[in-house]
């Protein structure tokens, strides 16, 4: 995440407040995704995604 967050600073010219605010934006969504979908049942949930395309 953080080379992304560098490459998205050089490249789009931000600030460091904005590349924070992204940073920990994609840290919350993580967790949400970790509380919906537990570890143990995630191999799961990707399979059923690989199926459906």
């Amino acid at each position: 995440m953080m080379i992304v967050a560098v490459a998205y600073y050089l490249r789009y010219n931000l600030s460091y407040r904005e590349v924070q605010e992204m940073l920990f934006m994609t840290e919350e969504l993580m967790y949400a995704i970790r509380a919906i979908f537990p570890f143990d049942g995630r191999d799961k949930y990707l399979t059923l995604l690989k199926k459906s395309k």
